[in-house]
């Protein structure tokens, strides 16, 4: 539970506080490391040695691989709710898993294009992670130099100046650096990645952030793709912070989108009927290559275009707007906060889903289900 310290504690009082925090603490970089390295700790004394350090060097130091049992798939690769258990042994190939899940299905399995953005030296640390990663087929990881390249990106100079202006002007309460562009490099990014890819292959957003530490294991990726069967994870539900119960499992909608976002948009979805939904996370996107995506891409730069300030103005930006969109055409998203337990990051259940592994791990688990966001 969250530990605080009283006024007036005694000396052995504060030393016994400290003591809590800093199991609290290792118990929370603990399970960072489980999340992000799929391992145990080798070294008590070496974990203690990284307390202080980030979650990156934490699990590149004291975690190794952690072998698990296989199971049997299930015999229909769309049961929501089935459980697989996923080998994350270093000794596996990619090969090894494309053929172990896809079988004599191998060749015409999807591929995958990871896609992401950073700006800036924190930012930059993750997408270094990225590049790590030997499970995608295909990668676009930008900073801000390869964006400005990009040839909508020039066709919307002036867009993206006053978007740039926009997020100077309007502070993001609790949040320290403003998202560049109000983070509308999205829809590009993920359109350019399209356009370049295969019918029905996928697409992967993955934001570069202080909480998404990307290590992904391929045969997660793969049995996410297998369970998905062709089906798009458009965008997560946004878990509350405590899943376990149902009065805090879903974020609240004014706690995501502005007054005046829902206003601007009003046209698109009344503000009632907006308020009423459920609230999307969009920090992991696995869009199949369609050209419904492509025009649900479009149609997401398009609200940038058409009202700036309105997809500026909340302080989840693009995800309010990409919200606004699923709300008018129905679209279907990926619920895991009912299946969600803890220990989270950060003791926060939307947090945990903020994490690439445990987004995708529970795809590839079976532990999700599909739900229609109504007008």
């Amino acid at each position: 539970g969250k530990i605080t310290m009283q006024a007036g504690f005694s000396s052995r009082g504060r030393t016994f506080y400290f003591a809590l925090k800093l199991v609290q603490l290792h118990g929370c970089l603990w399970h960072t490391c489980e999340k992000m390295c799929g391992g145990t700790g080798k070294d008590e004394a070496a974990a203690s040695r990284q307390l202080a350090n980030n979650y990156t060097t934490f699990c590149a130091t004291a975690c190794t691989p952690r072998p698990r049992s296989n199971q049997a798939q299930p015999t229909s690769a769309l049961q929501a709710g089935t459980v697989l258990t996923v080998s994350t042994s270093t000794e596996s190939t990619l090969e090894d898993s494309i053929a172990k899940i896809f079988g004599s299905n191998a060749s015409v399995r999807p591929r995958v294009t990871l896609v992401s953005f950073a700006d800036g030296a924190v930012y930059e640390k993750s997408l270094h992670m990225l590049r790590q990663q030997v499970w995608a087929d295909r990668k676009m990881l930008w900073t801000d130099v390869q964006l400005r390249q990009d040839p909508l990106f020039i066709e919307h100079s002036h867009l993206f100046s006053k978007l740039a202006d926009i997020t100077n002007s309007y502070p993001l309460l609790g949040h320290k650096q403003q998202r560049p562009y109000c983070d509308a490099f999205k829809p590009i990014m993920i359109l350019a990645a399209m356009r370049k890819s295969r019918p029905r292959d996928y697409v992967l957003w993955t934001d570069s952030s202080k909480y998404n530490l990307p290590r992904l294991g391929a045969e997660d990726l793969l049995r996410a793709l297998h369970m998905l069967g062709g089906r798009s994870m458009t965008a997560l539900l946004h878990c509350g912070c405590d899943c376990t119960t149902l009065s805090e499992r879903y974020m609240s909608q004014t706690r995501l989108i502005s007054r005046v976002t829902a206003d601007l948009y009003a046209e698109i979805v009344p503000r009632p009927v907006l308020f009423s939904t459920h609230g999307l996370l969009a920090t992991h996107l696995l869009w199949a290559v369609t050209d419904e995506n492509k025009r649900l891409a479009e149609a997401w730069l398009q609200l940038a275009i058409n009202h700036p300030r309105a997809f500026c103005t909340s302080h989840t930006q693009d995800q309010a707007a990409l919200t606004v969109l699923a709300v008018n055409r129905s679209l279907q998203v990926v619920d895991t906060c009912q299946f969600m337990h803890p220990p989270w990051l950060n003791m926060r259940c939307y947090d945990e889903l903020k994490v690439l592994q445990s987004a995708i791990g529970a795809i590839a688990r079976g532990k999700f289900v599909m739900r229609t966001l109504h007008p």
